[in-house]
């Protein structure tokens, strides 16, 4: 189940969820995640493996996302997303990302006729993206300045795109 930080218990304890999702990603910077979690444009969700966030430890996944809206267009980009090591291979990853991308469609699909769900991923889990319907994107420009990918850093970076499923109007994708 899909938990969004505005659903949280108004006495939720924030350090321990910036905790969480710096533990969720060991390899990358402590300061990189806390500069995307005070972000106010950015949004956290989690994922519950008992439907509750009563304790921080049943949430193996977790993700930062932003929107961008232009016109009919929108772009949900993941900013961070990762799966606390002791619950890799154990499916909630998929569960995760199926969940988020159903969340995505279903909230904007009457009123953008183009969503993109795009996140710069780390090179061993390309595939798992791919699995999911996520392409190699390395020419948009767009994409490339919200992840502050330039000439000095672009081979370090893998940038991927989902495309959401166009609604017709009549309840039909």
């Amino acid at each position: 189940m899909l938990i969004f930080e505005k659903d949280l218990p108004t006495n939720f304890d924030y350090e321990q969820l910036l905790y969480a999702l710096c533990n969720m990603a060991k390899f990358i910077n402590e300061c990189y995640v806390y500069e995307l979690f005070v972000e106010v444009k950015n949004r956290v969700v989690l994922y519950s493996m008992d439907n509750t966030v009563v304790d921080i430890e049943n949430c193996p996944c977790g993700l930062v996302y932003n929107v961008i809206k232009e016109d009919d267009e929108i772009n949900v980009y993941i900013m961070f997303i990762a799966t606390e090591y002791r619950y890799r291979k154990a499916g909630y990853a998929s569960l995760f990302i199926k969940e988020f991308i159903h969340f995505i469609t279903e909230k904007y699909r009457e009123r953008f006729t183009n969503i993109s769900i795009v996140l710069d991923s780390v090179e061993p889990a390309v595939t798992f993206y791919e699995h999911f319907g996520f392409t190699w994107t390395i020419t948009d420009e767009k994409h490339k300045s919200v992840f502050d990918i330039d000439e000095t850093n672009e081979n370090e970076h893998f940038m991927m795109v989902y495309k959401c499923a166009k609604y017709s109007g009549d309840g039909k994708t």
